[in-house]
């Protein structure tokens, strides 16, 4: 037989659980309704970040039309919309996962344009260094030459300034003989005369006439050795 007591402290220990234990749930079910709204709104933020870059890369793109993009993106946001929270949350995974593929893509790319313009860079240098290494060396050889050049120039003025003492010497030579040949050719002409006269007047003294031709004819020999 049951205990009347009993049961009224039952009946009061259940009446005193159940606020408690509908305020739990409660509090449970609010907390799951707020972690849901948070997600929800974080999801919603996502897709609509994803949908303007994916227009900003339609839009650049040349071969996409937008009709077609904009049915895509319809069907991914309809789908989305439609799904589970696991199923938005793998949705907007796979989102995430291409951009992440499109940004390495584009990484590469762009590494890979880096790396050929540093090899144009790379050649362009070294063109430029042989192009300096071939002006220096004609610079040096234009300076050998040009003090070559200067050398012989010096050279070839000393002989001119040589040649020009020789030129005066051989002048001063010639006008000395000029004046030797006036000398003798005077003192020719004297002894021509005097045998004119010897000739002309009495011819008695035979020794002294041949004295006199043989004095000119000595005369006239060293003048003759003077003007050779």
């Amino acid at each position: 037989m049951d205990n009347p007591g009993i049961s009224l402290l039952q009946a009061n220990a259940l009446h005193l659980e159940n606020p408690l234990q509908n305020q739990e749930e409660d509090e449970d079910l609010e907390e799951q309704k707020r972690r849901q709204e948070e997600i929800q709104n974080f999801l919603t933020t996502a897709m609509d970040e994803f949908n303007y870059e994916d227009q900003s890369t339609v839009n650049s793109s040349e071969n996409v039309s937008v009709d077609d993009t904009y049915n895509d993106q319809s069907i991914t946001m309809q789908k989305y919309k439609n799904a589970s929270l696991n199923d938005q949350l793998k949705v907007l995974y796979e989102i995430r996962v291409n951009e992440v593929k499109s940004l390495t893509e584009q990484l590469a790319q762009l590494k890979m344009e880096i790396q050929k313009q540093k090899e144009a860079n790379g050649k362009a240098v070294l063109l430029l260094e042989a192009e300096k290494d071939k002006t220096k060396i004609t610079s040096q050889q234009t300076q050998v030459l040009l003090v070559n050049k200067t050398e012989e120039i010096s050279k070839l003025k000393n002989e001119i300034d040589t040649l020009r003492a020789t030129v005066m010497s051989l002048e001063t030579t010639v006008k000395a003989v000029n004046g030797e040949y006036t000398l003798c050719k005077q003192s020719n002409n004297e002894l021509i005369e005097q045998l004119e006269l010897m000739h002309n007047g009495l011819t008695t003294n035979t020794i002294s006439d041949r004295q006199l031709q043989e004095q000119h004819h000595a005369e006239v020999s060293q003048l003759h050795h003077l003007l050779d």
